[in-house]
């Protein structure tokens, strides 16, 4: 009853000022977006199994670009109405296939902000993480691919999704799904938000077998200046169900925290996520393959701002439960050092070196006759680009 009365109070929030008169200009679409340029050489330690052990040298070339679209008017009662499309401009692995990022409409004023669509949810918009300079732990993740030799996947690697250490590094919670969230103004230096997700990673209703659903949400922010040091801080928590071939598995339950100071150029900060799943047992009418998100991940980094110049570390670490039936956890470890010149506006050259090295809580041999805790992969790379930004 609950989560039908905060749609349903949305709705009506955005009802009340429905009456405006036609005089308020339509909206008018704008097109802007990005566009990132990887370039990598990189030197990769693997060991597939047990007996087996591979060292080799790799090139890769990643693009990452999107063309968004956005439009705003504001009524004669004062309310803001805006929508966002934000388009994926890359090939996908259906060779034809597009798809939208985030696409939402928004409804704003002086009370604050109401969504509505696909789009990163409140707890992650308002999520500091470590500061760095030129590429992020996603693009070091994304130019080190998934799979091994063999083509065996690296297990449950993605549930801890590209790094992140907010609430949508639980199985990228809140992404690539529609929700409703609302965002307040600040009140001071104070600010919160709270999220609703019915089903995770799709759209509609939550399918009633292998399916995550009713993720809630709320978060907290803090963001001010003490003298000539600027901070900002975040707290939140989030919490939805899983269920396994038809039964309730269990009940995740995440909370991220963040903290960052500014001063004279420099950043400094970093944050920690706990990830607490009370997966039922899976004799009792479970799946032996289910998948445990519980963990933790933290990151902490540093930067610095000198005129067109930025330079920055950043390191994160995980562990993480992944298959349930499986002891021990996948582990992931990322060094992360760079800088980037801005060669005007929208221009940016970059320039990383990045340490990637991942530990599989289990592995199993193509001909599936060996487990347990036998996969390594380490990575080291040189990575360049360039990003744009219109």
């Amino acid at each position: 009853m609950k989560k039908v009365l905060f749609g349903t109070t949305a709705l009506v929030a955005a009802g009340m000022f429905g009456s405006a008169a036609q005089a308020a200009e339509p909206i008018k679409l704008s097109v802007g977006g990005f566009m990132n340029q990887w370039f990598a050489i990189a030197d990769v330690e693997s060991k597939p199994s047990a007996a087996t052990a591979r060292e080799y040298n790799n090139v890769s070339i990643v693009s990452d670009t999107e063309v968004h679209f956005k439009g705003s008017t504001v009524l004669d009662n004062g309310l803001k109405v805006a929508v966002v499309i934000e388009l994926e401009a890359e090939r996908t692995s259906s060779a034809t296939a597009r798809n939208a990022d985030q696409q939402y409409a928004e409804l704003s004023g002086g009370w604050g902000a109401v969504s509505i669509g696909e789009r990163f949810n409140a707890a992650q918009r308002v999520h500091t993480s470590a500061p760095g300079a030129g590429a992020g732990f996603a693009d070091i993740t994304g130019m080190n691919s998934q799979a091994t030799g063999s083509n065996t996947a690296l297990g449950t690697m993605t549930t801890m999704s590209n790094s992140y250490t907010s609430v949508d590094g639980i199985a990228n919670a809140g992404r690539n799904s529609t929700a409703i969230d609302y965002v307040s103004p600040m009140f001071g230096p104070f600010a919160f938000g709270v999220t609703y997700t019915p089903a995770i990673g799709s759209r509609g209703l939550a399918v009633e077998d292998n399916s995550l659903k009713d993720l809630m949400g709320v978060a907290f922010v803090y963001a001010d200046k003490w003298g000539p040091v600027s901070v900002n801080a975040d707290v939140a928590y989030a919490r939805f169900d899983h269920e396994s071939n038809g039964t309730q598995n269990g009940s995740v339950h995440g909370v991220p925290v963040g903290l960052k100071f500014g001063y004279a150029g420099f950043e400094v900060g970093g944050s920690y996520f706990r990830i607490m799943d009370n997966v039922k047992d899976l004799a009792s009418g479970g799946s032996t393959t289910a998948t445990s998100f519980d963990g933790k991940a933290w990151d902490a980094g540093i930067a610095y701002t000198t005129g067109p110049w930025k330079f920055g570390y950043q390191y994160f670490s995980s562990s993480h439960e992944g298959l349930a039936s499986v002891k021990g956890k996948d582990k992931v470890s990322i060094h992360n050092a760079g800088g980037q010149y801005t060669m005007g506006p929208g221009v940016v050259v970059t320039a990383n070196i990045g340490y990637q090295s991942y530990k599989d809580e289990s592995y199993t041999t193509v001909t599936n006759t060996s487990t347990g805790n036998l996969y390594e992969r380490d990575t080291i790379m040189l990575l360049t680009g360039l990003k744009l930004n219109f």
